[in-house]
């Protein structure tokens, strides 16, 4: 009676872990799959949808051609000696 009871409670201990071991498995694999699903989805839409490029890269307007930060006046000045060399040149 002894060792049908040890039997018993053993196999009674073998399936609750196997089970648990099955339903962690199940639970983890379902949330790979719906974040494969996400990741899909997400990769679908386009990025520049929520971005309009345009209205950064478009060309900002000047009042009297005066160069509006320092960046600016770096790149007029590069121009003006590129425009001389050119000017030189020809």
């Amino acid at each position: 009676m002894v060792d049908s009871t040890h039997t018993f409670s053993a196999s009674l201990k073998t399936a609750i872990a196997g089970s648990s071991l099955a339903l962690t498995v199940g639970f983890v694999g379902w949330l790979l799959r719906g974040g494969a699903l996400l990741t899909a989805l997400l990769s679908s839409i386009p990025v520049w949808r929520q971005l309009d490029p345009l209205t950064i890269l478009q060309d900002r307007r000047r009042r009297n051609d005066e160069p509006t930060s320092d960046v600016d006046r770096i790149f007029d000045k590069a121009k003006q000696r590129d425009n001389a060399v050119r000017g030189a040149s020809a």
